[in-house]
């Protein structure tokens, strides 16, 4: 097929979008009284517990946002790293308004957000060889886990006697299985199992043994890619660059992994991006899968035969597919709240920040 057929094809794919757009819509953009247009990228987002603060990382610096009724309003910019932050995540169990960033420049930074409009910086933390790129929380926020550009994983207490401030303590532990960059972590359920994906076209299976983290399976796949998400304890999804299906893997009798089938989703063979990790909302059933130029809506029906000794127990189904068009290159970022209420992006075709909100009830 010459390339003027895959772009005709892709023009007739997103005409047929369009019209399913308007049948399927889960999520309608709101319009912002005052647009933010920014020419320079926002790669991370996070929302607040309450879904009325939320915070972007634009490059070195992090602008917080009071939303009200979907409308955005920005109060501060925080300034601190010295090379582009790549993740933002609130504590929102155990400390209010406190967040964590991860940067380029190698840090950890905690901040308090008790003062909207003026956040104060608590700690920083040399935490790796090189640039951090994922991170995440367990639920109980004592556990924070790093990956890195310097290919190690990085484990590391909160510090229960806080004192001037500093939340964080020490690393308590350092996995250097992964031989490239890790673009995503994601933590069983239960918090027994950890799995990373890295640019060595590695997946690590990482299980806690007394109290320990060990790598108790290495699946080798034929694309690298730069997100994945656990849906339960027993399954878990990925998404290969460059593919035209998401991967699903369960967990067999013999205590493996193996993949079991592939979800159809939009934007294969697409030029793609890091950060924008997939993100699993267990109250809705809800997965958010970005890939290529197109931000993939998908609703997990779980089977009812639970005692089945057969793979396959859920079903994957594309609710909505948000497509930001070539023009975007593949620069597409974005976050979902935790009660899949919001959905922020920022992308390099409208290069805004735009907001939708859920408007179909999801059963």
């Amino acid at each position: 097929m010459s390339t003027a057929d895959v772009i005709q094809d892709s023009i007739q794919d997103e005409c047929v979008l369009n019209i399913n757009w308007q049948i399927n819509n889960l999520y309608q953009q709101i319009q912002q009284e005052v647009p933010y247009k920014l020419d320079k990228q926002i790669c991370a987002f996070t929302f607040n517990k309450s879904n009325q603060l939320l915070v972007g990382a634009c490059l070195k610096n992090i602008q917080g946002y009071v939303i009200n009724k979907g409308q955005l309003k920005l109060i501060s910019t925080m300034i601190g790293h010295i090379d582009n932050v790549r993740i933002t995540r609130f504590m929102n169990v155990t400390s209010k308004n406190i967040l964590i960033s991860a940067s380029e420049d190698r840090s950890l930074r905690v901040w308090s957000y008790t003062q909207l409009a003026r956040p104060k910086f608590l700690q920083k933390i040399n935490a790796h060889m090189n640039g951090i790129l994922c991170f995440i929380l367990n639920k109980s926020e004592d556990l924070l886990i790093t990956g890195s550009r310097d290919t190690t994983l990085k484990f590391w207490k909160k510090n229960n006697q806080v004192q001037n401030g500093c939340i964080l303590a020490t690393c308590v532990q350092t996995l250097n299985q992964h031989s490239h960059n890790i673009y995503d972590l994601s933590l069983s359920p239960n918090e027994d199992k950890l799995i990373s994906c890295a640019e060595d076209s590695r997946i690590l299976i990482i299980s806690l043994i007394q109290s320990e983290w060990k790598v108790t399976q290495i699946i080798q796949v034929q694309k690298f890619g730069f997100r994945l998400s656990f849906i339960d304890n027993n399954i878990f999804t990925f998404q290969p660059i460059l593919a035209e299906f998401m991967q699903v893997y369960e967990l067999n009798q013999d205590g493996q992994f193996i993949k079991t089938f592939d979800v159809q989703v939009k934007g294969g063979i697409q030029d793609c991006r890091i950060f924008f990790p997939q993100q699993y909302i267990s109250e809705k059933n809800l997965l958010i899968n970005k890939n290529g130029f197109h931000i993939n809506i998908i609703k997990v029906i779980f089977r009812k035969e639970k005692k089945s000794q057969k793979l396959q127990k859920a079903k994957f189904v594309v609710e909505q597919s948000i497509s930001f068009g070539q023009e975007s290159t593949g620069l597409i970022f974005g976050q979902l709240s935790d009660n899949a209420e919001y959905l922020i992006t920022w992308d390099g075709n409208t290069k805004e920040l735009q907001m939708r909100q859920l408007i179909k009830k999801i059963n």
